[in-house]
């Protein structure tokens, strides 16, 4: 399932209202993907005019696991697998639980969805994304 991932991705995003973003807002957004270690790793780089962080994700067996790196704090490992067509995970983050959803629309495109939920139960949209890929493979300045 990582290799769907690689290349260079452009995502057309929409920050849904929440108690850090007040009023919904429409962003662009770049990613950057290449496999590592065999194939069992995906290094993301992504970035938008007022953020940026990097993902790291594994994937042994079914096991799925992203670790995010950014300014918001440490990185807590969220954990899933494949369902489908896509990629659900869940963990914690600073603002308390989240869940990340991938889901491939076709060759060359994917959905990407964060909630959020102080309880587990209760889940809010904070982001929604549709990425299509502009190049496939390695981006150019990498490995």
């Amino acid at each position: 399932m990582l290799e769907r991932f690689v290349g260079t991705w452009r995502a057309s995003e929409t920050l849904h209202p929440s108690p850090w973003n007040p009023a919904p807002r429409s962003k662009e957004a770049t990613l950057l993907a290449r496999l590592a270690f065999g194939g069992t790793t995906l290094f993301q780089e992504y970035r938008r005019d007022d953020y940026e962080g990097m993902g790291v994700m594994t994937a042994f067996g079914d096991a799925i696991t992203l670790w995010w790196f950014d300014a918001l704090g440490p990185p807590e490992p969220a954990k899933g697998g494949v369902r489908g067509e896509g990629i659900v995970l869940e963990g914690t983050s600073p603002l308390g639980r989240a869940r990340y959803t991938y889901a491939f629309v076709r060759d060359g495109e994917f959905t990407f969805r964060t909630e959020y939920s102080k309880d587990g139960k209760d889940w809010r949209c904070y982001l929604d994304a549709r990425y299509a890929r502009l190049s496939p493979g390695a981006p150019p300045d990498r490995p």
